[in-house]
């Protein structure tokens, strides 16, 4: 846009001061400035021109440098800003150029009257080159060097190297096309000048074509070969073109004086062309059909491409391809994004990305790709990469192998995926899970707090007794110190009984890390109905267990096994706790078969109905009134934490039996 230029008068104080600068530049000239504005043809017909679109072509970089004089002289003679643009790389060759012109043109650049940047910088984005952006450009920049006190605007813009590949020339000929329109409104003055051996054939012609007056060595004229704006894009444009074609053919014949003795030769040769004429006109408007019909195909191509790349902005996911053979890297546009990695100033290569990956799995991530390359398998990771902006990000990579002839690995195609949230997620769930399992075994506890308490006083009540014996003992006349070493002895075993309460009951409680050892299922069915012995004789339950002997061990955390087996069995006292017509008998069984060690809990209360023995281990599901619905939900998510599954079936005629199962641990289970 115009304010990505820097402008001289902005910089020397206001355009009162220019304006009178630029009087003093035409009336007072020194005899120096006279003759360095000598008057020329070339210079004559360009001072004869108005708001136009110039051409000018030339082969060598020396060869524009008359009208390139000229054309500025012209506008520096009239007050006007000078403003060039130039092929990324040739600004040193056109101050170069500009410089040896003329002094006049030297100092006016020192002063800011002629403005120098690139045609990348004014026009490009990061999608190329727009032809309304560029439209714009110029369109402001006349209104602004009109506000900063000048005349009007004359612009240069030299095309002396490719200007980013075959979408960018086709765009840029609808640009040309357009901009005689913005020059006629604003009253601009334009010279484009294109180096013939630096650009495509096909995109010189077009741009000839675009423009009505064409300069080409020292010589300045009507171009012929113009195309109108309004026919650019027009559907019959072949059959305009051959139309003047025909007219100038005719109207060169009556204005030449052709002997008699020829006129039957020339009508001939002029019939004879007249029919090639027609015969090529037949064969431009195949190719013109053919051309729309490829610009149909290209614009499809370009949505099916808009709606690609919008799908990866809202999936969050990029895609990549490697040739196997050169090494040629592809990142998509999202790709990008998600490295942190600018498209337009980042060559992307096999190092870079490694270099992206974290330190501690880079290693890893590569040698997973090798061994896929080798093998010509699919390649699917997970890993972290650090941006240049300090972000981590959690990515997940799945890669397809492309086979070509004879089933020789030619290249991966393959996605990243932003996953970091996911990760996050991921570990705030597993977080709050493990918080509301630990609330979980304090509910409870809770409500086993009366059998806890009876539990806890029965070896306190036993050490005050064996307390007292032993003072007893010892207060006799004659010590009897046999009795008294007994009673201590039982102190001791009282003790370590009701501490080993409280140590299970502050396993259960408390919050420490999941620990998964090899144990023993009946040691845990043991310690879990010690716990629970109260609670069972005060409802008034029978336990029968049916323990398997030499039960091969698991793998598991012993507190979160307890929990299991404690949300279950207190799930089997409320559920008989409302029987009176049978006894209420609770069984815990033990088995091992092929697949692992499994555990049921049996009980013969009000039962479960058919449609609610899946929903029961749902979240916040309950079938009693003043259940929370989370303890069947937590048993299972630990179940499945360790591999194993828990499920639950009625059981006839009355009563449920709840069943899980967990594999063995390694070695073991051999």
């Amino acid at each position: 846009m115009p304010q990505e230029t820097s402008h001289g008068p902005a910089k020397s104080g206001g355009g009162t001061r220019l304006r009178a600068r630029k009087r003093g530049s035409l009336d007072g000239r020194r005899a120096s400035d006279v003759d360095e504005t000598a008057s020329t043809p070339l210079r004559s017909a360009l001072e004869a021109l108005g708001g136009v679109h110039v051409c000018s072509l030339y082969e060598a970089r020396q060869d524009c440098r008359e009208i390139l004089k000229a054309f500025l002289e012209v506008g520096i003679a009239r007050g006007e800003k000078c403003l060039c643009l130039v092929s990324g790389g040739s600004e040193k060759s056109l101050r170069e150029t500009m410089r040896a012109a003329s002094p006049r043109i030297q100092r006016a650049v020192e002063s800011h009257v002629v403005d120098l940047t690139t045609i990348e910088r004014a026009y490009f984005t990061h999608r190329g080159l727009l032809t309304q952006r560029t439209l714009d450009f110029w369109r402001k920049a006349g209104e602004q060097a009109v506000a900063e006190g000048f005349s009007g605007l004359r612009g240069v813009v030299q095309a002396d190297g490719v200007l980013g590949g075959p979408a960018v020339l086709a765009r840029w000929i609808e640009y040309e096309n357009s901009l005689t329109r913005v020059l006629v409104e604003s009253g601009g003055t334009l010279l484009c000048m294109y180096n013939r051996s630096a650009l495509p054939a096909e995109f010189v012609r077009d741009a000839f074509q675009a423009h009505e007056i064409v300069a080409h060595r020292r010589g300045i004229g009507n171009n012929t070969f113009h195309v109108p704006p309004e026919e650019y894009a027009a559907p019959d444009k072949a059959q305009r073109e051959v139309h003047r074609m025909l007219l100038s053919l005719g109207g060169r014949r009556s204005s030449e004086a052709v002997s008699r003795p020829l006129a039957a030769k020339t009508d001939r040769r002029l019939r004879e062309a007249q029919r090639t004429v027609k015969e090529c006109e037949s064969v431009i408007q195949g190719l013109a059909d053919d051309l729309r019909k490829h610009e149909r195909q290209e614009q499809e191509l370009r949505r099916n491409m808009d709606y690609l790349i919008l799908g990866q902005q809202i999936t969050r996911t990029g895609s990549w391809a490697l040739n196997c053979s050169s090494g040629e890297l592809f990142w998509s546009r999202e790709h990008f994004r998600i490295f942190g990695l600018d498209p337009i100033r980042t060559q992307v290569s096999y190092q870079l990305f490694f270099q992206m990956v974290h330190p501690d799995e880079r290693a890893r991530v590569e040698r997973e790709f090798q061994e896929a390359i080798r093998a010509g398998r699919d390649f699917e990771s997970e890993f972290r990469i650090g941006r240049p902006d300090g972000l981590v990000k959690h990515i997940h990579s799945h890669a397809y192998a492309v086979f070509g002839q004879p089933e020789e690995l030619t290249e991966y195609v393959g996605t990243v995926a932003d996953v970091t949230e996911r990760r996050h997620g991921e570990e705030s769930l597993g977080s709050m899970q493990a918080e509301l399992a630990r609330a979980s075994r304090a509910i409870t506890l809770g409500q086993l707090m009366a059998s806890i308490a009876h539990e806890v006083n029965q070896p306190l009540a036993a050490l005050v007794a064996n307390a007292n014996a032993a003072l007893r003992w010892l207060a006799w006349k004659k010590p009897r110190i046999d009795e008294a070493q007994l009673a201590l002895a039982r102190i001791v075993r009282d003790g370590n009984r009701a501490s080993g309460i409280i140590t299970r009951i502050r396993a259960l409680v408390r919050k420490t890390r999941v620990q998964r050892n090899r144990l023993s299922l009946n040691s845990v069915v043991h310690e879990v109905l010690v716990l629970l012995k109260t609670e069972l004789r005060r409802n008034d339950i029978t336990v029968r267990t049916d323990l398997a002997e030499r039960l091969p061990p698991i793998r598991g955390d012993r507190v979160q096994m307890q929990q299991v087996l404690l949300n279950l069995i207190v799930n089997a006292i409320e559920a008989m706790g409302t029987v009176t017509t049978r006894p209420r008998l609770l069984v815990i069984a033990t088995t091992a078969d092929g697949a692992g060690v499994a555990v049921s809990v049996e009980d013969c209360g009000i039962g479960l109905a058919e449609g609610v023995l899946e929903r029961v281990f749902e979240p916040f599901y309950s079938n009693k009134p003043e259940g929370m619905g989370i303890g069947l939900a937590i048993s299972r998510s630990i179940i499945e934490a360790h591999g194993g599954r828990l499920w639950a079936v009625r059981k006839e005629p009355a009563g449920a039996r709840f069943q899980f199962s967990l594999p063995f641990a390694g070695a073991d289970a051999k």
